[in-house]
C-alpha cells in the first residue's frame, strides 16, 4: 500500500508524511503535495495521480494508494469488465482519505462520553476539500 508502505520498499519509494492540517497521508511529486486515497478501479490503480475538483471551486491532487473494494455500490460495466467507483448512496464517496488518526482535526472526531469513538466520515468540513466533487482529472 503506498499510504503506509506495505513493504519497506514501497515506504522508502513513496516517503509518506502526515499532513499535520488535516491529517490526510501524503506524498510529495514533482514538489506537489498528493493526498493518498482508496478509490474505485473505475479511476485507475494504485500509484496513478488524478487532480479533483469540487463545485466550491476547490481542487486538490490525488494518489491512488488502494482500490475500493467490491462492496462499493457504484459500478459500472466496461466491454464486460465491471468496476467499482464509489461507497455510500445518498453521498458517494469517490476519495476515501488515508488518515492518521492522531493528527486529524478536531471538527472531524466524534467523542461520546468523552471517550474517542469514530470520525465524522466527511472532510467537507475542511475549506480546502469542501464541495462535491465536480470532476477527477487523470495525470
Amino acid at each position: 500500500a503506498i499510504a503506509y508502505g506495505g513493504t519497506a520498499t514501497d515506504g522508502t519509494k513513496y516517503n509518506t508524511y502526515t499532513d499535520q492540517e488535516t491529517g490526510v497521508r501524503c506524498v510529495d511529486i514533482d514538489g506537489e503535495k498528493y493526498y493518498c486515497a482508496a478509490m474505485g478501479t473505475y479511476y485507475g490503480k494504485p500509484g496513478d495521480t488524478f487532480k479533483v475538483t469540487t463545485d466550491e471551486g476547490n481542487s486538490y491532487n490525488v494518489i491512488m494508494c488502494d482500490n475500493k473494494g467490491n462492496d462499493a455500490q457504484g459500478k459500472i460495466t466496461v466491454d464486460g469488465t465491471t468496476y467499482t467507483q464509489y461507497h455510500g448512496t445518498d453521498n458517494k464517496c469517490l476519495t476515501e482519505f488515508y488518515i492518521d488518526k492522531s493528527a486529524m482535526p478536531e471538527s472531524m472526531k466524534v467523542y461520546r462520553d468523552g471517550q474517542y469513538i469514530g470520525t465524522t466520515g466527511t472532510y467537507n468540513s475542511v475549506s480546502r476539500f469542501k464541495g462535491n466533487v465536480v470532476s477527477i482529472e487523470k495525470y
